[in-house]
């Protein structure tokens, strides 16, 4: 249940500036982009402070992780999509 809760919320967080920027898809990826970043950066210095490491570091780390996998999920969609069928 703890995976799942958490799947949902994380999933969902990335569509938040979409259903605020209305229909402009441009802006809602923009607004994806940075509040997953932050998102991801509070994650990685809130585990930093609940264990061992450095709070900026540990941060850093996590959104540029978690940023990364964003990006390589989305040119790996983008070049499947694009290949013929």
């Amino acid at each position: 249940m703890v995976v799942l809760t958490s799947t949902v919320f994380g999933s969902f967080i990335p569509l938040i500036p979409y259903f605020l920027v209305g229909k402009d898809v441009l802006l809602g990826a923009i607004g994806a982009v940075t509040v997953s970043g932050i998102v991801l950066f509070i994650i990685g210095f809130y585990e930093a402070r609940t264990t061992v490491g450095s709070l900026w570091k540990s941060g850093l780390q996590m959104a540029a992780i978690g940023l990364a996998a964003g990006l390589a999920g989305f040119l790996i969609g983008h070049f499947i999509g694009a290949s013929p069928a």
